[in-house]
């Protein structure tokens, strides 16, 4: 029999079955009845009979004999039609989700087409004296092949001019881009990590509810993928805020936070010192011994502040430099911004990474590695990631690019990420 993993979604409930029951009275197929509401949401999500029962049969298996000290000895049944109306049923919800979803997506275009034939028509639901169904009846036909920049009606108050273009959102789930919306398969494993976590080890407020139950309840029905499937918080994230309590918001941005560490007053000092205007004498202060003299220790801020001036001292040197807008993305990361953030960080647990590549909790979030698949994507591409990717794959899907990712040295945690501008 293979290894049972320690952790893994629906242990709890199969763990409260049997502690409520005698060990004379544990059933493999009553377990499964009992619990066939939640065992349906549930992983793995297999299309095999045979595969479910083998799983969910080594689980039983191993907690009668942890719980038992391997004094009880079952022969679980081989539930075929218990599974294959399981494996149905998921199945005809994936159809009634993906038939809902594009119902939605087509009522909201028509509308939104609806909406913009009226206008163009002139109708105004504001104008006083007309029912809106009288004035949509004594418009007149308009011709949509031709370019309209003038509704033509002397006696009318609606006289439209042309029009700028609008500029297309990010808000509306219409116009979000393909590679951003979430499929099936990603609900699935977010699923599975939602009901893999250890409920003790969740973060329960004053107020009694959880937070990570709050943001699973909030992220399963979003459309399109989002740092929030990760169960990570943004404190600028207003739809995220409204999901909280005030007093709930107050706990969760006040709970274990960094104040804010004191400059030394050698660094005040020095950049005060590096404060002036004239490039003859900022040259000739840079080049200076900055370090005290009195001890023999290496001081990595004041070393940090004389690199990072010297580094632009050679921009500055230059007659003709500008910061104009000639200049390309990529030319400001390597000459300004890597030796103002990069090195910043070379003294701590945090590399930021860049290069191309993608970020790991964005690929986390894509790819459902806990089942067999033929095709994974690639998460989040930015342009300060390294990652190596160590499994075969037939097609990737590049997310978006940024510019950097904050990662703890030879770990997977991941603080933040960066996009860096003209």
């Amino acid at each position: 029999m293979s290894k049972v993993p320690t952790m893994y979604p629906g242990r709890t409930v199969l763990i409260t079955y049997l502690k409520e029951r005698s060990s004379e009275s544990w059933s493999y197929a009553e377990f499964l009845t009992i619990n066939r509401a939640t065992l349906i949401d549930l992983p793995p999500y297999k299309d095999k009979w045979v595969t479910l029962n083998g799983i969910w049969t080594r689980r039983f298996l191993q907690e009668v004999k942890e719980i038992s000290k391997d004094t009880v000895k079952l022969v679980p049944e081989k539930m075929k039609d218990y599974w294959e109306k399981i494996i149905l049923e998921r199945k005809e919800r994936s159809v009634k989700r993906t038939h809902l979803v594009g119902s939605l997506d087509l009522l909201n275009d028509a509308g939104k087409y609806n909406v913009q034939k009226l206008r163009s028509q002139g109708f105004n639901e504001e104008e006083e004296g007309e029912s809106s169904t009288k004035r949509v009846r004594e418009r007149k036909p308009v011709n949509y092949y031709e370019s309209q920049t003038e509704m033509d009606s002397s006696d009318s108050e609606y006289q439209e001019k042309p029009k700028r273009p609008k500029r297309k959102s990010t808000n509306s789930v219409n116009d979000i881009d393909n590679d951003s919306k979430i499929s099936d398969e990603q609900i699935a494993h977010f699923d599975h990590i939602f009901h893999s976590l250890d409920p003790e080890k969740m973060w329960t407020l004053k107020s009694g509810r959880v937070v990570e139950k709050v943001i699973y309840e909030y992220a399963r029905d979003l459309k399109y993928e989002s740092y929030v499937h990760s169960f990570i918080i943004s404190d600028i994230d207003e739809k995220v805020k409204s999901l909280f309590r005030n007093e709930e918001w107050e706990e969760i941005l006040s709970s274990n936070r960094k104040t804010m560490p004191k400059i030394d007053k050698l660094i005040i000092d020095i950049m005060k010192k590096y404060s002036v205007t004239d490039l003859s004498s900022f040259r000739e202060i840079i080049f200076e011994p900055f370090l005290p003299t009195n001890t023999s220790c290496f001081n990595f801020d004041l070393n940090y502040v004389n690199f990072v001036y010297r580094a632009i001292h050679t921009l500055w040197e230059d007659d003709d430099f500008t910061l104009d807008p000639s200049r390309l993305e990529g030319w400001y990361q390597h000459n300004i911004w890597s030796s103002i953030i990069d090195h910043a960080f070379r003294n701590s647990r945090i590399n930021l990474i860049r290069g191309e590549g993608m970020s790991l909790a964005s690929s986390d979030r894509k790819n459902d590695t806990s089942c067999d698949v033929d095709q994974k994507t690639i998460g989040e591409k930015s342009d300060g990631i390294l990652s190596n990717d160590s499994f075969d794959v037939d097609r990737k899907k590049i997310g978006r690019k940024g510019d950097g990712i904050f990662r703890l040295k030879g770990d997977r945690l991941e603080f933040g990420a960066i996009e860096a501008g003209r």
